[in-house]
């Protein structure tokens, strides 16, 4: 990001695991209140909720997959059918998290209502001026 001289603003909860006083090229963090209500804090919104829906969808066809081959195979039990290797786990995570839309995320930090409103409308007018410039 320093490259290209990109700034980011970072926004932590006041989790004791987060270290503010790391210093880092081009971010700057800033950290929430203590005892911050999750409605002010955006992956409690609806980005969390998403990746969970994404995961337990991949799960749920996996388990009807399974259900099949338990059907047909006396020595498996009904237990199997949610078994899942960690790293098969850890692939719907990553393609939870690469399904994530833009907008998603953005909608999540617009409904906080921290952002306003109008920061929002100027940011879809500047993406709305870039796409008409690249047809």
């Amino acid at each position: 990001m320093k490259k290209v001289g990109r700034l980011v603003l970072l926004i932590l909860d006041n989790a004791s695991a987060h270290c503010p006083e790391t210093l880092l090229s081009n971010v700057e963090i800033e950290m929430l209140p203590s005892n911050t209500i999750s409605v002010l804090q955006p992956m409690d919104v609806g980005v969390i909720s998403c990746l969970k829906a994404c995961f337990r969808r991949r799960q749920g066809c996996q388990a009807v997959d399974v259900a099949d081959s338990v059907i047909d195979d006396e020595e498996k039990s009904a237990e199997d059918i949610y078994k899942v290797e960690i790293l098969q786990a850890m692939h719907w995570c990553r393609d939870a998290r690469d399904s994530l839309t833009q907008s998603t995320i953005a909608n999540c930090w617009k409904h906080t209502g921290i952002i306003p409103e109008y920061l929002y409308e100027l940011i879809q007018g500047i993406a709305n001026v870039r796409l008409e410039s690249t047809k």
